[in-house]
């Protein structure tokens, strides 16, 4: 997972450089908005990986500051990255608690998280109860 990772953070990089700079020799004004575009489009496919989401990792990843990846990011979608991160960590978790994945622990790992301690945290603080009483309540609904 680790080299499909690199090779896909290298070619969206790579495609991010190519355009860099229009015949004229002027830089591009929209340089920083199609790195915060590749980076939602990377993270809507590895955001269940963990470590997926960290301003640094990405503004080095597209060769652009972390201020400019931030504000970008967020002209975008409205949300820091680690927000956006986390709010697809939390949608998909609910989805595989309502498929029938049982164990918070399963969920946790299956979303990217590496504590259940902080995936149930998150996981409060984003729909106000916490997995395992989802979990019972999905249990008394069948």
């Amino acid at each position: 997972m680790e080299v499909r990772r690199a090779v896909d953070g290298f070619v969206l990089r790579y495609s991010l450089a190519a355009g860099q700079q229009p015949p004229d020799g002027k830089t591009r004004p929209d340089f920083g908005k199609e790195a915060a575009q590749l980076a939602v489009n990377y993270i809507e496919k590895y955001y269940t990986e963990p470590g997926c989401g960290r301003l640094k990792e990405f503004s080095r990843m597209f060769n652009v500051s972390e201020k400019m990846m931030r504000q970008e990011f967020f002209a975008l979608t409205g949300r820091s990255l680690t927000n956006y991160v986390r709010n697809r960590r939390m949608e998909k978790a609910a989805t595989l608690i309502e498929e029938g994945m049982a164990s918070v622990n399963e969920v946790a790992e299956a979303v990217g998280y590496t504590a259940a301690s902080n995936f149930t945290r998150d996981f409060g603080l984003h729909y106000h109860i916490t997995p395992g009483s989802m979990v019972s309540r999905k249990r008394q609904a069948k």
